[in-house]
């Protein structure tokens, strides 16, 4: 016969329990107390349990994070959309300005310092080349290029141009900048 356990009872367990997966988390042990697999913080029972929990939800159309109805095409709510959305844009931002910081926060022709104008590009118009060898190939495949500066420690062969002068050198060959400093000289 199963025991009827108080609200007080069950809320001092589920402290308990928290506070045991913490300590297991803190060890670097999965929260079950095994060991996580090599480059997981999670057991490989864990991964699956949660493997299978989020494929039932989506076969019964439920939010993968909460029990609400996920949106029709998704497996999320509206809620955790939207929340992962701004989540993801945030660090998407973060991680493109440390990439323009990293490489001088302006136009490395004329100046401009408006983040809104500022793309990165390869020296010597090896940017397709580059984006093919990485197979970046996404509507967001400036935010790439960040991420990969970012994991590759910022690397020689970059810089900051802003749009104007970025598509100037790719559709001319050159930007209209050097022209007018040539002739200044």
């Amino acid at each position: 016969m199963a025991k009827n356990f108080t609200a007080e009872q069950r809320a001092k367990h589920a402290r308990d329990v928290a506070a045991c997966q913490k300590r297991n988390r803190e060890a670097g042990l999965c929260s079950c107390g095994r060991p996580p697999g090599q480059g997981f913080k999670k057991c490989s029972t864990c991964r699956e349990r949660i493997k299978r929990r989020i494929e039932a939800k989506k076969t019964l159309g439920i939010c993968t994070r909460c029990k609400a109805s996920a949106e029709p095409g998704h497996t999320l709510c509206g809620k955790h959309r939207q929340e992962i959305s701004q989540r993801t844009n945030k660090l998407r931002r973060t991680v493109r300005a440390k990439a323009l910081e990293a490489y001088g926060n302006r136009c490395a022709c004329c100046g401009e310092s408006r983040r809104e104008f500022l793309t990165i590009d390869h020296v010597g118009g090896t940017g397709a080349a580059h984006r093919r060898l990485l197979k970046v190939i996404s509507p967001h495949s400036a935010t790439n290029i960040s991420w990969w500066l970012q994991k590759n420690g910022y690397p020689e062969g970059f810089r900051v141009l802003c749009w104007n002068c970025n598509c100037a050198i790719g559709i001319h060959g050159a930007c209209p900048h050097d022209a007018e400093l040539a002739t200044r000289s």
